[in-house]
C-alpha cells in the first residue's frame, strides 16, 4: 500500500467515523453546530456593539427550532453508496424487533419506489426517501425512517 492509498483510507476512514457521529447523535450535533455558529456571529456583534452580539444570540434560540427541522429533512444525505446500515423492519406482532444488516446501493423517492412497486403507492406516499439496500440475499427498498445507523465496515 503506498503513501497515496494510505492517505486515501486515512481520509475515508475519518469521514465515516465523522457521518456515523452525526447521524447517531443527530440532536446533539445540530445543536453543537448551531451554538458555534450563533457564538461566532455574537463574537463578531461584539465588535460593534454588545446589543448586536445579544441581538445575535436571541436570534440564534429563536430560529433553532426552524434550523433543526430542516436538518431534520436532510438528514438522510449522510448515507452513502455502500455503507453497511442497521435497520429494522416495523413488525407490530413481536415485541422485540430484530435488526439487520444491509449495504447501500442506491438512493430513491417515494415515486421511483411507486413506479417500481416496491412498495404500494399509499405506502409509497407515507416516506420521502427509500434506499435500495443488498441483504445478502436480495435487493430491498427500505425507508430512511427504518435505519437506525451507519455500520463501520468488517474487514
Amino acid at each position: 500500500m503506498n503513501k497515496r492509498e494510505m492517505l486515501w483510507l486515512y481520509f475515508h476512514s475519518i469521514s465515516l467515523a465523522l457521518r456515523v457521529g452525526v447521524f447517531e447523535q443527530f440532536v446533539l450535533s445540530v445543536k453543537i453546530f448551531w451554538a458555534a455558529f450563533i457564538l461566532f456571529l455574537a463574537a463578531l456583534g461584539y465588535v460593534v456593539s454588545l446589543w448586536v452580539s445579544v441581538l445575535f444570540i436571541l436570534l440564534g434560540i429563536l430560529l433553532y427550532k426552524q434550523v433543526y427541522s430542516a436538518a431534520q429533512r436532510n438528514k438522510f444525505r449522510l448515507l452513502r453508496k455502500g455503507d453497511l446500515v442497521e435497520y429494522m423492519l416495523p413488525d407490530g406482532s413481536s415485541p422485540l424487533q430484530e435488526f439487520r444488516r444491509a449495504k447501500v446501493r442506491h438512493r430513491l423517492n417515494s415515486k421511483e419506489v411507486a413506479a417500481a412497486k416496491l412498495f404500494t403507492e399509499d405506502e409509497a406516499e407515507l416516506y420521502e426517501q427509500f434506499f435500495l439496500v443488498d441483504t445478502g440475499e436480495k435487493n430491498i427498498a427500505i425507508p430512511f425512517e427504518w435505519i437506525m445507523g451507519i455500520e463501520f465496515e468488517e474487514s
